[in-house]
């Protein structure tokens, strides 16, 4: 696989030029990974609108997670999940009624900020064999029951698999009741964080499966 943003940074360093831009350190070791700090300089290309290296390497990933398309963002879970809920919202079958979003009761912080902002309902799933926060084990037949009781049919449902005690979802199982499914994958919390996004009727980029993936960095290895 070629790693252009890698082979940009590399060569960037090697040059050994004035760095007069930002951030601050202008490369200067004391953590170090601070060489491979950089910003938005010529050739290094733009994140929200990739036309160059990280554009390619977006492509390398979808090639590598099999999916029609991945987007990288540096705003962690937070920037991710506003993202997932905003494009599960505006791709909803009832768009004249409000966002509903069904969630395991374990979700991320942002998840809440980004219902709020979207100005969309939560109805929540529980656990019941298990009263921790930090998990939610939630089967197919939990997800069916609570679906069953809704009047407007949900613009997701969201899943943390694994979540923070390293539990697993049956997200296939979860994904036949034909509703779109977030997932957040939490188990990456250290290095990549990887956020999946099923799409039963395939209205979104004409795929079942989009990634996100979201490096630590501020530059993405591949």
């Amino acid at each position: 696989m070629k790693t252009p943003i890698y082979d940009f940074v590399s060569d960037y360093i090697a040059k050994n030029g004035a760095r007069l831009h930002m951030p601050g350190h202008k490369g200067r070791i004391f953590l170090g990974a601070e060489s491979r700090d950089i910003t938005e300089i010529c050739g290094a290309d733009s994140l929200f609108e990739a036309d160059g290296i990280i554009a390619e390497s977006e492509k390398n990933a979808s090639n590598l997670f099999d999916t029609k398309r991945t987007v990288y963002s540096c705003e962690g879970s937070t920037l991710s999940i506003k993202a997932m809920l905003y494009l599960a919202a505006i791709n909803r079958e009832n768009k004249s009624e409000r966002p509903v979003f069904v969630a395991a009761r374990n979700v991320h912080r942002a998840f809440v900020y980004a219902s709020a902002e979207l100005d969309a309902d939560v109805v929540w799933l529980t656990s019941k064999d298990n009263l921790s926060l930090c998990s939610c084990k939630i089967s197919a037949e939990d997800l069916k029951e609570t679906l069953s009781k809704q009047k407007v049919k949900p613009a997701a449902v969201y899943i943390t698999s694994p979540d923070y005690l390293g539990n697993t979802a049956d997200i296939a199982a979860l994904h036949k009741l034909h509703i779109p499914t977030v997932c957040r994958f939490c188990a990456t919390m250290h290095t990549a964080r990887i956020f999946t996004f099923y799409v039963r009727n395939a209205t979104l980029w004409n795929s079942e499966r989009i990634f996100a993936v979201i490096p630590r960095t501020r530059r993405c290895p591949f």
